[in-house]
């Protein structure tokens, strides 16, 4: 019965997730036409802005209304641990600023003398770029997926996996990116690479839980891309990521050296994955959840056998540290994986709480603190710029 009542919930909260969705596009729409009553170039960072921005607040408000309240926050601790996660990707979106510049030095391409500005209103643009995306993509369509799917192991990875998918498609456009063959090409390795971008950002909050450290890495990821052609020398914001004419073969061997730069590295998000995550139904579901074990509870003065619930962010190998400073210390079940025995890992005696403590220096991932478990609860009811090829990044 509570299997059938939260799969009802589930398609509940993926039909209101669609209206969200339907929502920000209203939002966009209405910024555009507000952006042109204003009379502002088509090509101009504000033009872009305020589109970005009026979906934004939907967006936020989307999770916020959807039950996400606890999402919506950009703690400093979870913040810098999403820098350091994802700390590759900017290190590849360096390597590309700089061979931007090597490149307008060489043509003599003169510094526009509004360079500061330009700065600032880029920054602003990123900025509404990063938590859109973020709290449309790995906000609305990731916890509606995890609704739906997040009741096993396997359907939290396939919840990834096709929001990964969707983001990737998101980024090209099927009225002009689908011309000849070699625009085709372009396209799907646009989808590749921005579909593995999403899995990192899926992986980073599945562990911290928060919109705010992906929303701000994101925008700070397009803004170091966006530098050079829109800021410092000033050529207007336009994003092309299917190059046609003399440019074409050289934008596609472009996508496939980045995808084989991020291919390590997603590699080791999906392990992280596949040994920290057990089963989550995502924020929109912790309440539906939460009632189901209550009710799954013997009547009162029977005998209750306490089971241990696994932590939702839970990285096998280390301690399970809860954050001072974060949220309010909680006790956190110590539960250690036994290799190969997936019954022994389900009935692990938990009856310890983990001393709020920091992790050790050379840690890969903290723990994120959660509730302490509901007694007779089962751990498995509840997880183109110019002169160059395109950014890599999702903007």
């Amino acid at each position: 019965m509570d299997d059938k009542v939260l799969r009802n919930a589930a398609i509940g909260k993926v039909i209101v997730a669609l209206m969200v969705l339907g929502a920000i596009t209203v939002a966009e729409v209405i910024g555009v036409v507000i952006a042109m009553f204003m009379g502002l170039p088509d090509d101009s960072m504000a033009m872009q802005a305020i589109p970005e921005w009026f979906g934004a607040l939907v967006a936020i408000g989307g999770v916020a209304l959807m039950g996400g309240v606890s999402w919506i926050a950009c703690s400093r601790e979870k913040v810098a641990y999403t820098f350091r996660y994802g700390w590759w990707c900017l290190a590849i979106s360096v390597a590309l600023v700089a061979y931007d510049l090597f490149w307008y030095v060489a043509d003599g391409t003169p510094v526009s003398p509004d360079w500061l500005r330009n700065m600032a209103e880029c920054a602003v643009m990123c900025l509404a770029i990063g938590i859109i995306e973020e709290f449309m993509f790995r906000g609305v369509i990731f916890n509606a997926l995890l609704a739906l799917m997040g009741g096993t192991h396997r359907g939290v990875v396939r919840a990834v996996i096709v929001t990964s998918i969707i983001f990737g498609f998101a980024h090209v456009d099927f009225a002009s990116d689908f011309g000849d063959a070699l625009s085709v090409v372009q396209a799907l390795l646009k989808v590749v690479q921005t579909g593995m971008y999403s899995v990192l950002l899926c992986v980073i909050v599945l562990r911290t839980r928060e919109l705010g450290g992906v929303s701000l890495f994101h925008g700070f990821d397009d803004f170091l891309i966006l530098v050079p052609s829109v800021a410092l020398f000033d050529e207007g914001f336009e994003i092309d990521y299917v190059t046609t004419g003399d440019g074409a073969v050289e934008a596609a061997l472009y996508y496939v050296l980045v995808i084989a730069l991020y291919l390590p590295f997603v590699i080791k998000a999906l392990r992280d994955l596949k040994r920290g995550q057990d089963v989550y139904r995502g924020v929109f579901m912790e309440e539906a959840v939460a009632q189901a074990a209550e009710r799954a509870l013997p009547p009162a003065g029977g005998s209750t056998a306490s089971v241990p619930v696994p932590p939702m962010a839970y990285d096998p190998g280390q301690a399970a540290p809860a954050y001072q400073g974060i949220i309010e210390p909680v006790a956190v079940p110590s539960w250690e994986m036994v290799p190969g025995n997936a019954a022994a890992n389900d009935a692990v005696p938990c009856d310890t709480a983990a001393q709020g403590t920091a992790p050790q220096e050379g840690t890969d991932a903290p723990v994120w603190p959660q509730p302490s478990p509901q007694a007779g609860a089962s751990p498995s009811s509840l997880t183109q710029r110019r002169g160059g090829p395109p950014a890599p990044t999702g903007l």
